[in-house]
């Protein structure tokens, strides 16, 4: 039998269906009630809420987040096909009705907290266009799996609200998701086993530091009064502790004057606490561990580990690779929205595209250099007869058509956005 027999037979065999099933298929139960359908998150709604927290407070997560969401908010352009002015009023006009800058900052944040973005487009009573885009929180959203379509649908859960989120207006985006569940992984969780560890570390630091100072302690010894006649021991105890605590206040508000006023017959010696390196390499292990935990390297956020200069490319080109998965995540999103807008505005289109600019490059004149090398490559390449003009222009990122008169109509770059 020859390879298209084989190739029919193999056919013959393929299921005009899927064979497989969700795993929550088989434990959901048969019945109505969406809130017994729902699909519970591994990670449930309070590691998000506890995501948010530190996050926000913590000051490395902090950081951290604030360097990712620097670098992926890049200047984003848009390519239509086939271009009208028609197209580019309705568009700059949804653009500013949206506020795309701030809308692509906030969904990129969702992005980096939750692992997910959640946004609704809120279409006009007419019907004839997207007035806003909301931000959905994630952690009020939930799933059902419909087992006849084999999708899971959103629901938005908020006390004893249930709302079915509209899949024509409503996009929930994962950037990752394990198998079986359709809820993102937020990509800072692992920082949520450290954190704690951190905390507990500084709050001992900052006991100690009431209790030594920073840099050390006053040790004042005063002259010890004697026993009055007929004073019994235990009242001559509690007289020599009060007068302690007198005088320990009284040298309290003299010290953050800067001075210590005492008699001659008072010591005062000032006692240096010795420094150890103990609790440095404490703190500096566990911010190792906290960066590792939100995927970035310590060079990224300014610490000196001793690194070469080439595992810091490195570094940063994986960086590089996690911000542009991101960046494709919300250009899908925008992407939707735009061509929702114009499509309910009439306006018929083949191809639609946003693109965010790379992120920052670590040695520009190295890429330069580089892609200038390749440029020659494929020049000599073209001027030999081995490749066509039109290939030669794929090779180097250019449209393969040739952008001229007649077809510049059709590609034009969003620079006007």
């Amino acid at each position: 039998m020859g390879l298209l027999g084989r190739l029919k037979n193999l056919i013959k065999g393929i299921p005009k269906e899927r064979v497989s099933i969700e795993p929550v298929a088989y434990y959901t139960p048969k019945t109505k009630s969406v809130r017994a359908r729902i699909i519970q998150p591994r990670f449930p709604a309070q590691y998000l809420y506890e995501l948010e927290r530190i996050i926000f407070t913590n000051p490395d997560l902090s950081h951290a987040h604030q360097i990712f969401l620097d670098l992926v908010n890049t200047p984003v352009e848009v390519h239509v096909e086939p271009f009208s002015e028609r197209a580019k009023a309705e568009m700059e006009e949804l653009i500013h009705s949206i506020n795309l800058d701030n809308l692509k900052r906030h969904l990129f944040s969702q992005l980096i907290v939750y692992g997910a973005v959640s946004a609704e487009a809120v279409v006009s009573p007419k019907l004839d266009g997207i007035e806003k885009i909301v931000r959905v929180p994630v952690p009020t959203v939930f799933f059902v799996y419909d087992e006849e379509e084999d999708t899971f649908k959103p629901y938005q859960i908020v006390g004893s609200k249930q709302i079915e989120l509209n899949p024509i207006t409503y996009l929930y985006k994962p950037l990752l998701t394990l198998d079986g569940s359709p809820y993102g992984i937020p990509p800072f969780l692992p920082a949520l086993s450290i954190v704690d560890t951190q905390e507990e570390v500084f709050q001992e630091l900052k006991n100690l530091a009431k209790k030594m100072g920073l840099l050390g302690f006053i040790d004042i010894s005063l002259p010890t009064p004697a026993q009055d006649n007929g004073e019994t021991d235990t009242e001559y105890r509690e007289r020599l502790y009060n007068k302690l605590i007198e005088e320990a206040q009284r040298v309290q508000e003299q010290i953050q004057k800067g001075l210590i006023i005492h008699y001659d017959s008072s010591q005062v010696k000032y006692e240096k606490i010795e420094t150890s390196d103990i609790g440095k390499g404490i703190i500096d292990q566990i911010e190792l561990w906290l960066l590792s935990a939100v995927k970035l390297q310590p060079s990224l956020l300014g610490r000196t580990t001793g690194s070469t200069e080439t595992w810091a490319t490195v570094a940063y080109a994986q960086f590089v690779r996690q911000l542009k998965n991101m960046q494709q995540l919300v250009e899908d999103v925008l992407e939707y929205f735009i061509g929702l807008h114009l499509t309910l505005r009439g306006i018929e289109f083949k191809h639609l595209e946003v693109e965010f600019e790379e992120p920052p490059d670590l040695n520009p004149k190295l890429t330069e250099e580089a892609q200038k090398v390749r440029a020659d490559r494929v020049i000599a390449l073209y001027q030999a007869g081995l490749i066509t003009e039109e290939e030669a222009r794929k090779e180097l990122g250019y449209d393969p058509q040739g952008i001229g008169e007649e077809n510049q109509e059709h590609y034009v770059r969003g620079e006007w956005l």
